[in-house]
């Protein structure tokens, strides 16, 4: 077995696919998963929040952003 090292990814785009599932989920869906990460983040470090935007899509990001 291989295994990954996340420093070697020139890109660091090791987070593109939860983009590419929240773009295809409906309009309802993701309120519901808005609502339910704001909810379950409330309670972390702003620099967790922070990079859990920065990880997101900026679609996601904004909303997020909004909920708080």
């Amino acid at each position: 077995m291989d295994s990954y090292e996340p420093k070697d990814d020139a890109t660091d785009d090791c987070f593109y696919q939860a983009g590419d599932l929240y773009r295809l989920m409906t309009e309802d869906k993701k309120v519901i998963l808005i609502d339910n990460t704001a909810r379950n983040i409330a309670e972390v470090t702003a620099n967790i929040k922070y990079r859990h935007v920065e990880h997101g899509n900026s679609e996601f990001a904004d909303k997020h952003s909004h909920s708080n």
